[in-house]
């Protein structure tokens, strides 16, 4: 009885220990903060990745590729009975590349915006090929985070 009562307490401290210093299981890290100047906003995320079927077993949590960051929101144009197509803005304010598992960082002016990704590597057959996006209202002082969305999901 002494020796269960002591083995429990040995490895109740061991486990203790290890979840102490984080060894225990990954605990993703917080995001890096974003300075913000006077007037200014921000809006982080990632580019989530297209999955497939049957899923993979190990998937990245983000994709790499290009974000571009377009002023304005998405208007829609008729393209035949019952359908619409999407039109885009075309002011481009900026653009970054990310990594696998990394994260985009914008400090912009206050207002609506469309983030719109682009894959790594990804090479399209036309124009009208699918590219994810996603609309965002930017407010001064504040970060936002918002990831684009995969469409194929």
């Amino acid at each position: 009885m002494r020796t269960t009562a002591r083995l429990t307490r040995i490895l109740l401290v061991v486990g203790l220990t290890v979840l102490g210093t984080g060894c225990g299981s990954p605990i993703p890290p917080g995001p890096i903060p974003v300075q913000l100047t006077a007037g200014k906003g921000a809006v982080v995320g990632g580019i989530a990745p297209a999955m497939g079927f049957p899923p993979p077993r190990v998937a990245p949590t983000d994709v790499a590729g290009t974000v571009t960051v377009l002023r304005g929101q998405v208007s829609w144009k008729p393209d035949g009975p019952g359908s619409f197509l999407a039109v885009l803005p075309t002011a481009r304010v900026a653009e970054q590349s990310v990594a696998t598992n990394a994260t985009y960082r914008f400090v912009l002016d206050p207002g609506s915006y469309v983030l719109q990704a682009h894959f790594a590597g990804a090479r399209f057959a036309s124009l009208d090929a699918v590219v994810p996006y996603i609309e965002v209202t930017v407010s001064a002082g504040k970060v936002t985070a918002q990831s684009i969305p995969n469409e194929c999901k």
